[in-house]
C-alpha cells in the first residue's frame, strides 16, 4: 500500500532518523522531510504539508505484481 511519511527535521521528540527507518521498512513508501519544521509539521506549516499530500495523491497507484 503506498504510504506517505511526513517528518520535521527539527523534531525534538522523535529523531528524524526514525523517519528514514520507517521509509526503509515500509515498502512503497515516500518520505518527505521538512527542514524548518518540528514534531507536528501539519500544524506548523499546513500549506507545505498539504502540498506534499496533494503531490502524493496525484501519483498513479502501481499495480502489484505477483
Amino acid at each position: 500500500m503506498p504510504t506517505l511519511i511526513l517528518w520535521g527535521d527539527r523534531d525534538n521528540l522523535i529523531p528524524p532518523e526514525l523517519g528514514e527507518r520507517f521509509h526503509q521498512d515500509i515498502n512503497d513508501s515516500q518520505l518527505v522531510r521538512f527542514d524548518q519544521l518540528g514534531h507536528v509539521p501539519q500544524e506548523e506549516d499546513p500549506t507545505k504539508t498539504v502540498n506534499a499530500l496533494k503531490n502524493f495523491l496525484a501519483q498513479p497507484i502501481r499495480e502489484e505484481t505477483q
